[in-house]
């Protein structure tokens, strides 16, 4: 019967009170173990038997919750999707706003922080900015230096020569390195709220990066 002290103690509850004994949450592994054998209608074939549906009820409840919440995630981002299509302002609107200039992405994206910030959307941002202020493409690495702690920049510093300048390589290192785990991207999307200065755009695209990583961090 050592199998049973294997199990956790919810589900050791849960096959006493199946068969009838009483089991409370106080009780110790051992002590409901002891009254499941002691119990004058114990059969081992019978306990296996209950186990096995005890077990088996647990696992398609978790993967019944585990499709809900897909389920759940899958119309939060087409309902976001929707919302930034609304709220992105076309660059036709602002054109005339700006003046002549040379492009520096430190005063346009937020400084890299690899203790709160999810990479992969520093990445979208720095990209869409980029993007947006038609900065060429072998400029990238050179605008994402004073973007990164200097601890980050050694990193980067290290890599061969040929490569210093290679931004899809500089790219995947970094994400390698720092790529948060599908939990705290969940934690990031539940928890994520507008930061001060900015629209309600950037908001919807920072939800968007963190469902989007962490779904695919699911699969």
């Amino acid at each position: 019967m050592e199998y049973l002290l294997k199990l956790k103690k919810d589900d050791m509850i849960e096959i006493a009170r199946e068969l009838g004994i009483e089991a409370q949450n106080n009780f110790t592994k051992v002590e409901i173990m002891n009254r499941i054998i002691q119990s004058e209608s114990y059969e081992e074939e019978i306990v296996k038997a209950v186990m096995e549906g005890v077990l088996e009820e647990k696992r398609e409840k978790m993967a019944f919750e585990e499709r809900r919440q897909i389920r759940e995630y899958e119309l939060e981002r087409m309902r976001l999707a929707n919302i930034t299509d609304r709220a992105s302002v076309s660059s036709e609107d602002l054109a005339g706003q700006g003046v002549n200039r040379r492009v520096n992405l430190k005063d346009l994206v937020p400084k890299f922080d690899p203790k709160n910030a999810d990479i992969n959307l520093f990445f979208e941002i720095f990209e869409r900015q980029a993007k947006k202020e038609k900065v060429a493409e072998e400029r990238w690495v050179s605008q994402l230096i004073p973007l990164l702690p200097m601890e980050i920049v050694e990193l980067v510093v290290k890599e061969p020569p040929e490569m210093g300048d290679n931004y899809p390589h500089i790219k995947n290192l970094l994400l390698h390195r720092f790529q948060l785990t599908p939990v705290a991207l969940r934690d990031r999307f539940e928890s994520h709220q507008r930061r001060p200065g900015t629209l309600w755009s950037d908001l919807v695209f920072d939800l968007r990066s963190y469902l989007d990583n962490w779904l695919a961090g699911m699969k």
